[in-house]
């Protein structure tokens, strides 16, 4: 259904099953897109809802760091950056680096800065460019040496602001953040 954009009508479905169902080996699986068609409906609180009983009630359910990410990011998105911080760092903990590794540090910079705890955002856009991200990484190289800039100025290191921004401008011409 939800692939028709059907969203209410397999919610309400999935909803059936998993109260018919409880104990069904495919109640992860409903949580797990239940949480997925509540998030499209933009039905933010009862999409927390359902990937924290995901989360908790089954911890090896093989989805289950890809339904933490969509938790943190909704939390991100509310701008409830403890709740987001929490759920980052743990995903950040022993992540493998790579893409999927470069966006989950990104978004915890930017949960760091959202809570005004620059000098924690900065550290952490550091730790993401000693991963090493290709140029063309979706994170976009050219934005963490921007926040960076912007975070040094913040914390009144003009000089390393200065060499960031600097950066920006030589190594990444065609970015659109280069006037």
């Amino acid at each position: 259904h939800a692939g028709q954009g059907e969203y209410r009508t397999a919610s309400q479905t999935l909803e059936r099953i998993l109260q018919d169902y409880p104990n069904s080996p495919l109640a992860p699986q409903v949580l797990f897109e239940l949480g997925r068609i509540l998030l499209a409906e933009d039905r933010l609180p009862e999409a927390i809802a359902r990937y924290q009983e995901l989360r908790w009630a089954y911890p090896t359910f093989a989805q289950r760091r890809v339904a933490q990410r969509q938790l943190a990011d909704i939390y991100f998105q509310l701008e409830e950056y403890d709740q987001a911080i929490e759920l980052y760092r743990q995903l950040s903990e022993g992540q493998e680096e790579g893409e999927e590794a470069g966006r989950i540090l990104h978004r915890l910079a930017q949960a760091y800065q959202g809570r005004g705890e620059f000098a924690a955002a900065l550290e952490t856009y550091r730790r993401l460019l000693a991963q090493g991200l290709p140029r063309d990484s979706a994170v976009g190289l050219d934005s963490v040496y921007f926040a960076q800039a912007a975070l040094l100025a913040r914390l009144g290191q003009e000089e390393e602001a200065i060499a960031r921004f600097l950066k920006v401008r030589d190594d990444f011409a065609q970015s659109t953040l280069v006037p």
